[in-house]
C-alpha cells in the first residue's frame, strides 16, 4: 500500500471506532465528503484491500507496444547513443516515422537502461549574469570561433566553426575554416554582411584576432592612439562597434551539428560547408524568434559597395633604395619610380582573396612582383636615368 492509502486506512478505522466523524476525516484527508463515504464503504466491505487502487498491477491500455519499445531502445543504443532526447525525438519522426512525446521516449530509454541524463555541473565556478536580449535585429551580433574535431573519426583534422548569432532573434550564420584568424573572420563576416547588412555592433571573445595586447609604438603614443588590430581598423572604417565579452555561444548548434553531419556521412570541410547552407535555414526556422521590435538595425549597403577593398587589410611599408617594397616575404617593384621618393612610406592594401594594391599619398602606384635577381638591374637603370 502507498502512504496515502495507509493514511486513509488509519482514519477510516478511527471513524469506525467513533474517535472522529466522517466529516472530520474528509477534512483531514482533504477529500470531499461524498468521496469519503465511498472510501468508508469499500473499507467496511474489503478492509484495507478495498483502499488499494483498482488499476494497480494491471497493464495500461495506453502502454506502447513491446515491439515498438524494443525498436526505440535499439535505435538509440546503436545509432543515437549521444543524442539528446529532443534531437532523438526529431530523428524518430523524420527518419523512422515514429511519433512519441519526449517524456514517453525518456521513460522507455530509462527502463531499458540506455539513457543517462546530462545534468548540469553543480561545481562549475563560472557565473553567467542574466542579460536581456536586444530589441532590434542587427543591434548586436555575437561572433564565436569554435575549434573542434567536427567530423569526429571521419577526418583527422580539426576545423574552426566561425559562428554568428543575432542577439535579438537568435538567427545564426556559420562557416568552417582551418583556423580562427584574421582571414577566416573577414571572409565569414563579409559573407554575413552580404546576406544581412552591417550590424550596429558585434561581440567577440578575447582572441588576439580582434584586439591586441601589444604596447603602443612611439608614433602611436605621440598621436595618443592605442594599438589596433586589422579587424578593429576595418570594423571602425565600416562603422561597426567592436565589443569584447566572454559568452559561450551555439551550445545547441554545436551539439546538434556534429550529430547531423555524422548521419549525413560528411568527411571533408568542403562537404561540411555545403551542408551548412541547407542546414542553417532549417535551424533558424526551428530556433530563431522574432525580435521585440520590427525595426531592423542592419545597415543594407549600396550595390556599388566594394566589399573586397573595404574589408582589405592595411599595412605601411617604406620604399627601398631600389624602389622596391617588401611585404610578407614578397618583393614588389614600383613601375613609376619618378612619382615617388626613396624611404617614403606607402600604404599597402591586401584583399582577403589575395590581390595587393599600393598607395602613395592617396594615389595608387603601379607595381609588379619580382624576385631578388631582377631588382639589382632595375635599381641600376633608375640611378643611370
Amino acid at each position: 500500500m502507498s502512504r496515502k492509502e495507509l493514511e486513509r486506512a488509519t482514519y477510516m478505522g478511527m471513524v469506525l471506532k467513533g474517535s472522529i466523524t466522517l466529516k472530520e476525516a474528509s477534512e483531514i484527508l482533504r477529500i470531499s465528503y461524498r468521496h469519503s463515504k465511498r472510501i468508508l464503504k469499500r473499507f467496511i466491505q474489503e478492509e484495507e484491500r478495498g483502499l488499494i487502487h483498482r488499476s494497480r498491477g494491471k497493464r495500461s491500455p495506453k502502454r506502447i507496444d513491446d515491439y515498438l519499445r524494443d525498436k526505440i531502445a535499439s535505435l538509440y543504443k546503436e545509432n543515437y547513443s549521444d543524442f539528446s532526447i529532443s534531437l532523438f525525438k526529431e530523428k524518430l519522426f523524420l527518419i523512422h516515422n515514429i511519433t512519441l512525446s519526449r517524456e514517453t521516449i525518456r521513460t522507455i530509454l530509462k527502463e531499458y537502461g540506455v539513457y543517462k541524463s546530462t545534468k548540469a555541473r553543480r561545481n562549475s565556478k563560472s557565473v553567467h549574469v542574466f542579460r536581456e536580449r536586444k530589441k532590434h535585429a542587427g543591434e548586436l551580433v555575437q561572433v564565436d570561433g569554435s575549434t573542434h574535431r567536427w567530423l569526429e573519426d571521419r577526418c583527422k583534422d580539426k576545423f574552426t566553426l566561425m559562428g554568428y548569432i543575432d542577439d535579438a532573434t537568435g538567427e545564426i550564420f556559420a562557416k568552417f575554416y582551418d583556423y580562427e584568424g584574421v582571414y577566416s573572420f573577414l571572409d565569414s563576416f563579409l559573407e554575413f554582411v552580404k546576406i544581412n547588412g552591417l550590424p550596429k555592433s558585434i561581440y567577440t571573445d578575447r582572441h588576439s584576432t580582434y584586439k591586441t595586447t601589444r604596447k603602443p609604438t612611439i608614433q602611436e603614443e605621440l598621436k595618443n592612439k592605442r594599438p589596433a588590430t586589422q579587424v578593429e581598423r576595418i570594423l571602425k572604417r565600416v562603422g561597426v562597434e567592436l565589443i569584447q565579452r566572454i559568452e559561450r555561444l551555439f551550445k545547441t548548434l554545436q551539439d546538434r551539428l556534429i550529430k547531423e553531419m555524422r548521419l549525413k556521412g560528411i568527411k571533408t570541410k568542403e562537404e561540411a560547408n555545403c551542408f551548412l547552407k541547407e542546414y542553417i535555414p532549417l535551424f533558424n526556422k526551428q530556433f530563431a524568434k522574432p525580435s521585440k521590435s520590427n525595426i531592423s538595425l542592419f545597415k543594407k549597403l549600396d550595390k556599388d559597395f566594394n566589399y573586397e577593398w573595404e574589408f582589405a587589410l592595411e599595412s605601411q611599408r617604406n620604399i627601398n633604395n631600389d624602389y622596391t617594397i617588401r611585404y610578407k616575404g614578397r618583393l614588389f617593384q614600383i613601375k613609376d619610380v619618378f612619382s615617388v621618393r626613396r624611404k617614403q612610406k606607402v600604404l599597402i592594401k591586401e584583399s582577403i582573396y589575395g590581390p595587393i594594391r599600393v598607395f602613395y599619398k592617396d594615389r595608387e602606384l603601379q607595381i609588379e612582383e619580382v624576385n631578388k635577381k631582377e631588382t639589382s638591374s632595375i635599381g641600376t637603370l633608375t640611378k643611370t636615368v
